[in-house]
């Protein structure tokens, strides 16, 4: 093979490594997903990582057009914890009815097999530890 032509083929593997890096760089994260429960949604944007295997997240609930609440967590994937540290009742209307705050009360706790909570938890931790690898 020539010279020229191996240079050519570099240049051409280069552009197309930056495109491919472009286009995915512009494609849009869906703010909101469902986890495994019905109606209830994961915020992608609000994962925030706290060490090893832990992480904060928000989840909401929501039944047609209306938010009914929504749950701010923090899990730890590798214990199989969780902690509730803020619950917002909205129950359809546009502003909270109930803002409570337990981050500094609120325990850990282990999470049930097979309970509403397991869902929401293996739900998150696929998720959140998925873009920690990314």
């Amino acid at each position: 093979m020539r010279a020229s032509s191996k240079t050519a083929r570099r240049v051409i593997v280069s552009l197309f490594l930056v495109v491919a890096s472009l286009t995915s760089v512009a494609v849009p994260q869906q703010r909101w997903v469902p986890t495994a429960n019905k109606g209830e949604e994961l915020d992608t944007l609000s994962v925030v990582a706290l060490g090893n295997d832990q992480f904060r997240v928000w989840l909401r609930v929501v039944a047609g057009d209306s938010l009914l609440w929504m749950q701010q967590y923090e899990y730890d994937c590798r214990l199989r914890q969780s902690r509730m540290i803020r619950y917002m009742g909205y129950y359809g209307k546009p502003t909270p009815s109930q803002d409570w705050d337990y981050e500094r009360t609120a325990t850990s706790q282990a999470i049930v097999p097979g309970s509403i909570g397991e869902a929401s938890f293996k739900s998150a931790c696929a998720f959140a530890l998925k873009r920690k690898h990314d």
